[in-house]
């Protein structure tokens, strides 16, 4: 880092920097464990691969145009098969929710 004739103004200014870097740095991991961030995420990816709606940047989730479908932007079309496998996947997740809180409960 240095090779010992630093004055200490220059020390104070490094560590002032690295301190910077830092914060940003444990801002960033913050913002992207968030779970409501974790959550828009999952969700935009999930509606993306079924053909829902388009997934932007940073997994973000916009609405198709006006009068514009799945297929006509290049995404999936919405197939029964998926939403049938997602409707399982929340149905089963609700009864493991529910079967977990009576036991909690009891």
């Amino acid at each position: 880092m240095s090779d010992g004739s630093a004055t200490p103004s220059e020390l104070e200014r490094q560590i002032e920097a690295a301190r910077v870097d830092l914060a940003r740095s444990v801002d960033a991991i913050v913002d992207r464990v968030h779970p409501k961030r974790v959550i828009a995420r999952t969700v935009g990816r999930v509606r993306e691969r079924v053909g829902l709606m388009p997934a932007h940047r940073d997994g973000v989730v916009g609405e198709l145009p006006p009068g514009q479908s799945a297929q006509q932007r290049g995404g999936l079309p919405v197939r029964k098969e998926y939403l049938i496998a997602a409707g399982a996947v929340v149905a089963a997740g609700t009864v493991a929710a529910a079967v977990i809180w009576y036991r909690r409960r009891s």
